[in-house]
């Protein structure tokens, strides 16, 4: 969770820093001779080297890559799936990812599609590993 507003924030910073950048070499007037327009020091733009830069997209890739994996695993592993029916109290457990679990239905590894009943509750085993 810290790693998704960590990237938000920092491109939000990323996007930021940009816009001011270009934002401030459009609101110049057209210089008419390139010494008589010189900017002095204290006026240009502040200057980011380019292996700063590539290691700021590598950073930004990467953990994007960190994120869509682990949400990709995550949707992958194999859960146990109780379906308790609250009147007669009879249990039957499936074993399903736990991507394929959405709201009362779920398909189990095998793909039989089940949905529960109206007097059936599930539950969720998420130890079950592969």
């Amino acid at each position: 969770m810290l790693l998704k507003i960590f990237l938000t924030l920092s491109m939000i910073i990323g996007l930021a820093m940009y816009v001011r950048r270009r934002g401030s070499g459009a609101q110049s007037p057209p210089a008419r001779s390139r010494t008589a327009n010189a900017p002095k020091a204290s006026e240009k733009e502040p200057f980011i080297p380019r292996p700063v830069l590539y290691i700021f997209i590598l950073l930004m890739l990467s953990s994007t890559a960190f994120i869509l994996y682990f949400d990709w695993e995550k949707n992958y592993r194999v859960v146990t799936v109780r379906v308790i029916n609250s009147q007669t109290g009879n249990l039957n457990e499936y074993q399903a990812r736990r991507g394929d679990i959405e709201g009362r239905m779920f398909e189990t590894i095998e793909g039989k599609q089940v949905t529960l009943a109206d007097v059936e509750r599930m539950e969720i085993d998420i130890s079950t590993s592969d």
